[in-house]
């Protein structure tokens, strides 16, 4: 097989939606996403400033969620790497969007 069918698409990128969700405003891990970022802003680092940045921001979370999803669609599909690179950008870019969209719903 090669590439990923339309369907298995946009059920994986519902899945890094969900997982955006999850990490960004989920109850369940609150007390965690409290603690980290209490813990990031303790200094005034810049790499701590990053990263608290790219937990907290739906388009880098996309991206690195995204790309885990592309490594393990990696070993069930035959992906180029463009149609790897295509895939992972595309899938990123709109997971991040539905986040966006839910969050002016």
């Amino acid at each position: 097989m090669s590439g990923l069918s339309a369907f298995w698409f946009i059920l994986s990128t519902l899945a890094v939606w969900r997982c955006i969700v999850f990490i960004r405003q989920d109850n369940l891990i609150e007390g965690t996403r409290t603690a980290v970022t209490v813990r990031l802003m303790r200094k005034d680092k810049l790499w701590r400033n990053k990263l608290l940045y790219l937990i907290d921001c739906p388009w880098c979370l996309g991206i690195w969620l995204a790309g885990l999803a592309v490594i393990a669609w990696s070993f069930e599909v035959d992906f180029t790497a463009t149609s790897g690179i295509i895939t992972w950008l595309a899938m990123s870019a709109l997971a991040a969007a539905i986040d966006q969209l839910a969050d002016h719903l």
